[in-house]
């Protein structure tokens, strides 16, 4: 198959997406010639060299557009400038090869509209979340991405996949789509944290990583390292990723004892950080699944997550078995976190259960999936 990839992010850049669709394309590529058709974010990676607009290895060709807008704005909205831009350019491109199969993330939504006009009924959406009456949260603008998700989800001529039950669930349920929905999850790759050399864990190592954006909940997470710190000296916060918050987390921590931020840390030592921490806390209201939980899990750390309606996580762990889920306030969060630090028999329990639950979730098993699924939806149509 030729396969065109449509996202806003891809590697070098950080964050859940990213990694979800550099890992797909890694295992397509073995057998199809896929394109990426992704955002131009920055010019300098984590590694500090420079990121190329077009690159290609193997079967991948990548395509980083840019915009002249900004995109991402600093209440972690996009622009509809350079949504706009981004949609124009992406459907230029489509037009100019004859794929089998265009996946694009549901995200910016926009781009759909735009898509679906050169698609010949070969279009794959991708669903990381659906937000419903989320969006409503967000004024009037917020109103208009609540209309786009219900067009969007009912756009003719589309498939549909979503990257957890929970999502596909929403998508039936919220937005009332009747298709079939395959579920193709995150995953994690085992070998990657197998590789890494022995790393004992760092007691009282508090670990955040992952896009610093508003329904994140790291200001949540400060707040309650604030009272975990008073009764357990020891302990330290390190605050790790990137994104439209930056400047905002900086300033927050700014000051602190024992809060650390690091920004854009390569991929390599990321998974080492991870793999040291004593516990990772990621109190995000909002997760279609939650690759940052899966990759704690799965290098044996502890996680803690929070209860809400639209994190997919919490939803699907059983709290003190697999993970444990705090209430989104203070409070609640810094007595899991407490709990951890003191409880060394929990402690072991949720390594152990956590590697487990994350076995489940391979890149490998999870990419054979995808591949049936899309290979399916060709035979449909022929």
């Amino acid at each position: 198959m030729k396969i065109a990839v449509v996202c806003e992010g891809f590697k070098p850049y950080i964050g859940g997406a990213e990694t979800r669709y550099t890992k797909l394309t890694e295992y397509l590529a073995r057998k199809h010639d896929v394109d990426i058709i992704t955002l131009f974010q920055k010019t300098l990676h984590p590694e500090g060299e420079y990121v190329s607009e077009v690159e290609s290895y193997g079967k991948v060709r990548i395509f980083r557009l840019k915009v002249s807008a900004k995109y991402f704005l600093e209440d972690g909205t996009r622009s509809l400038r350079g949504v706009k831009e981004f949609s124009k350019k992406c459907t230029e491109l489509l037009k100019l090869n004859n794929y089998d199969i265009i996946l694009a993330s549901e995200w910016p939504l926009l781009h759909i509209t735009y898509i679906r006009k050169v698609a010949n009924r070969n279009l794959v959406i991708d669903w990381h979340e659906v937000w419903g009456r989320y969006y409503w949260r967000f004024g009037l603008k917020g109103f208009a991405g609540y209309i786009l998700e219900k067009i969007t989800a009912k756009s003719k001529g589309v498939r549909h996949i979503a990257v957890s039950s929970f999502t596909k669930e929403r998508l039936q349920n919220i937005l009332g789509v009747k298709d079939k929905i395959p579920v193709i999850w995150n995953g994690v790759d085992p070998a990657e944290f197998d590789n890494i050399p022995h790393i004992d864990k760092e007691f009282g190592k508090i670990l955040f990583f992952g896009r610093f954006a508003p329904h994140k909940g790291i200001n949540l997470l400060v707040d309650a390292f604030k009272i975990v710190k008073k009764t357990n000296p020891m302990a330290k916060l390190y605050i790790v990723g990137d994104g439209p918050l930056r400047d905002e987390v900086i300033t927050m921590t700014s000051g602190l004892e024992d809060v650390h931020v690091h920004v854009a840390v390569p991929r390599n030592r990321l998974l080492e950080v991870i793999k040291s921490a004593w516990v990772v806390v990621i109190p995000s209201q909002r997760e279609g699944h939650g690759i940052s939980y899966l990759e704690a899990m799965a290098a044996g750390t502890p996680v803690i997550s929070i209860r809400s309606p639209y994190n997919a996580f919490s939803n699907m762990v059983e709290n003190g078995e697999q993970a444990i889920v705090a209430e989104p306030e203070p409070d609640s969060l810094a007595k899991a976190i407490n709990t951890l630090l003191h409880d060394e028999d929990l402690h072991k329990k949720l390594s152990y259960n956590g590697r487990i639950f994350a076995s489940r979730f391979t890149w490998e098993d999870i990419s054979l999936e995808l591949e049936k699924v899309l290979e399916d939806f060709l035979d449909d149509d022929r």
